[in-house]
């Protein structure tokens, strides 16, 4: 809180009058989600992204760091590092675990950027298992902040030959899910937004590994996610 003082005019005399501004706080952003999330450099460069565009008073939390070091053509990006991925983790892994929940608590975020599939589609779990999960995802998010706004992002490509035609299909499938999720999911409170981060995204040059983007993926993660962000901090 920022005191200021005006004038005012009290029998003749000039008095000083204390009132009170209040200075808004950051905006909590909580990226969520797996391996895409924890060890992957898109977030360094939405982080940028924001404020190239001026957009400073926001905070990454989460209760995890890293990673380490991103750069971008040869040059140290500063970022900061804090998230809430999780690598290995599946959404209906923390559906049942109610660990948002716990986070939430923690962290408080405002606003949450959420990737997070790929391990189940690798693991068999269904588009319909999935969307339950999101539900109940939701769910908890909602009951420790009703006003949370969310983010979600399509799951990139990976490579069927490494992990299977199976659970590429399953991601593909998971994807056009989303759609209608969102659709059947947002409120003015509590928006959703979706993220297109699968179309015209090529895991063969996009990948270091078939499944986890490298720096051309990255930064293609971060101009989908980016305009979208900007929407959901907007008043």
């Amino acid at each position: 809180m920022l005191n200021v003082f005006t004038l005012t005019v009290s029998f003749g005399l000039l008095v000083l009058a204390p009132y009170v501004v209040a200075i808004p706080s950051a905006t909590r952003i909580m990226p969520l989600g797996a391996s895409i999330v924890q060890i992957t450099c898109w977030r360094a460069y939405v982080w940028q992204k924001l404020h190239d565009a001026g957009v400073t008073n926001i905070d990454f939390v989460g209760s995890n760091s890293g990673p380490s070091t991103c750069t971008l053509h040869g040059q140290t990006i500063t970022f900061d590092k804090d998230h809430e991925g999780h690598s290995g983790s599946k959404a209906t892994e923390f559906a049942k675990s109610g660990n948002v929940s716990v986070w939430f608590q923690k962290e408080k975020p405002d606003l949450v950027l959420l990737h997070i599939g790929t391990n189940d589609a690798t693991a068999g779990t269904s588009s319909d298992d999935l969307m339950r999960a999101y539900d109940t995802l939701l769910d908890q998010m909602r009951k420790e902040n009703p006003n949370i706004r969310l983010v979600l992002s399509k799951l990139i490509g990976i490579n069927p030959d490494q992990y299977g035609q199976g659970a590429a299909g399953r991601i593909h499938a998971y994807n056009d899910a989303m759609s209608e999720w969102v659709t059947k999911k947002t409120e003015t409170r509590s928006p959703v937004t979706l993220v297109d981060v699968y179309s015209g995204f090529e895991y063969q040059t996009m990948t270091k590994d078939g499944k986890h983007p490298n720096e051309a993926g990255d930064q293609f993660m971060a101009e989908r996610y980016f305009p979208a962000i900007q929407h959901a901090l907007s008043p």
